[in-house]
């Protein structure tokens, strides 16, 4: 990376600072994000060389045009805000929305360095400007955990190179860096078709097909390891780090076996952060490419029963698929996580019986995905199967599909919620109803007369009393105007309750199913009818035969 930079550690020493704030987060593995501030930000920003005593401004507030901003810390140049920081707690995993929080602070101040960080994670950001237009970045995301070993590149935030003005060197080393990967991955094919013609010319066409397999998983180990981040030592490489993840799960008598039983299952583990859903079949299918002579199907069954499938379970980010379910193995990268990961789980959600997995870190996903559909509907008030797929990220856990984990998860949890309405026949909507005492537009304000009550309406208990709702909701409409035809009453839904329609499609079905006929049937109002074909209009004329 060329030059790199050193600070004064201020007296703090690195190994130090993360063996404790390892030791914090593992005793209180909740912290919020005040004594994130207290116990992990502060010491930090004086190990970068600021004071955290005069430099450092906790509750920041500045005002940008007419909104008053407060943000969680500054550190300030001369009084100047030179660094923002956003603070999380430590259970909460970081997500576009709040590098997009810390953002929009640094561009309504125009401070150009911004870290955002929950004390396990430390994600750098940089405003850049483009003509008139001003961008961030997320330079670099460093894991607690291989601080030390990025310390240098955490410089860039030191209070030496970001008043000398020297962070903009080491910030656009790794822009340059970034770019070069981008320019690998785009010309990969090119390139592995290059390496292996050169290799062929030199070993011969017998060769070829050896050398095609080798070159392009290759490349593909090259990009993959370059994309990693520069402290994503979560990951192992080589089978000596397979041993020290694993520890005894592998088994082997002699440590020469154990070694080469690593080595296959590295190799099946790289293939699965690669394709990240593969079934036992196609990494049989991989071994057998890369060692034709060593793996059928039936010596496969063999390494897989004995030591394999338990191992590569072991490995970080690795779901194993339940008993019973279709064998898809998958692999859940870090950007995939912060898509699936929300803030906090409502308790019903923690108490369903339909997730089913091998592992809590698969279970905590499910039930995400189970919170994200459920906000998705209460912000949206009704959602279809196909919409949510569209919506949701990517991920359908141990399942072969997003119809798997609908049918035995997401739909088996929406049953055992108390605020949704399930589809009928009429319809596909789910049907969001405003539990927990929330006022939702599905629950009409009126007071349902009894002539409604007479009415023959189909459906479940909830739908008929929300339908009920709607046709009262009609003849109020009716009474107050004395006069409409339908275009009136879907306009007046439309301004008033939109998307309310009482789980029929829309409001044609509404329209047709209930309010049509029903208002024929209420005390006061005569149907007239322009012609065989023509417009019906509704006349409520106020009498005392009313039957309230």
């Amino acid at each position: 990376m060329g030059q790199v930079y050193q600070i004064d550690m201020a007296g703090g020493d690195v190994k130090d600072y993360v063996k404790r704030s390892e030791s914090l987060l593992e005793t209180s593995s909740q912290m919020n994000e005040n004594d994130v501030g207290l116990k992990l930000i502060r010491p930090l920003v004086e190990m970068l060389g600021w004071d955290s005593y005069t430099d450092l401004q906790s509750e920041y507030s500045v005002r940008a045009g007419t909104t008053q901003l407060r943000i969680d810390y500054a550190l300030l140049e001369e009084s100047t805000p030179a660094v923002l920081i956003e603070a999380k707690g430590a259970a909460v995993s970081l997500n576009e929305d709040h590098r997009e929080q810390l953002a929009s602070y640094m561009r309504q101040t125009g401070v150009e360095w911004g870290l955002l960080t929950n004390g396990r994670s430390f994600q750098v950001l940089r405003l850049t400007s483009e003509g008139t237009t001003s961008m961030q970045d997320t330079l670099v995301e460093i894991q607690l955990e291989g601080m030390t070993q990025d310390w240098d590149i955490m410089n860039v935030l030191s209070k030496e190179m970001v008043v000398s003005g020297d962070a903009h060197q080491l910030a656009d080393q790794l822009d340059t860096r970034k770019q070069g990967i981008r320019e690998l991955q785009r010309n990969k094919d090119n390139l592995a078709d290059q390496l292996t013609e050169t290799l062929v010319e030199q070993a011969g066409d017998i060769l070829q097909h050896e050398i095609e397999v080798e070159v392009t998983e290759f490349v593909d180990d090259l990009i993959q390891s370059l994309q990693a981040e520069p402290s994503d030592s979560e990951f192992p490489t080589t089978a000596d780090e397979i041993l020290d993840k694993v520890g005894t799960v592998l088994p082997g008598r002699k440590e020469e076996q154990r070694q080469k039983r690593a080595e296959i299952v590295l190799s099946l583990y790289k293939f699965l952060r690669k394709q990240e859903r593969v079934d036992k079949d196609g990494m049989q299918q991989h071994l057998s490419n890369k060692r034709p002579n060593e793996f059928d199907k039936d010596e496969f069954e063999r390494h897989w029963v004995n030591y394999v499938r338990d191992t590569l379970a072991e490995l970080p980010r690795v779901e194993q698929p339940v008993r019973g379910a279709t064998q898809i193995w998958r692999y859940v990268p870090p950007k995939l996580d912060e898509k699936i990961s929300v803030g906090e789980i409502d308790e019903w959600i923690l108490n369903l019986e339909s997730i089913v997995a091998k592992d809590v870190e698969s279970a905590a996903r499910q039930r995400a995905m189970v919170q994200r559909a459920h906000d998705y509907l209460q912000e949206n008030e009704r959602a279809t199967k196909d919409e949510l797929e569209e919506v949701l990220p990517p991920y359908t856990a141990h399942y072969i599909d997003f119809e798997g984990f609908w049918s035995s998860c997401l739909k088996e949890a929406f049953n055992a919620s108390d605020d949704l309405y399930k589809p009928t026949r009429s319809h596909q909507y789910w049907y969001y109803t405003g539990g927990n005492g929330e006022k939702s537009q599905l629950k009409l304000d009126v007071e349902i007369e009894d002539w409604v009550l007479k009415q023959d309406i189909s459906g479940q208990d909830r739908t008929i009393q929300q339908r009920q709702s709607l046709l009262q909701f009609a003849y109020e409409y009716l009474q107050q105007v004395e006069t409409a035809k339908r275009y009136g009453f879907e306009e007046y839904f439309r301004e008033n309750i939109p998307g309310n329609t009482g789980q029929y499609r829309n409001f044609d079905g509404l329209w047709s199913y209930l309010i049509k006929d029903g208002l024929k049937q209420a005390p006061g109002v005569d149907v007239i009818q322009s012609g065989k074909s023509g417009p019906t209009t509704y006349e409520y004329r106020n009498t005392d035969s009313d039957n309230r």
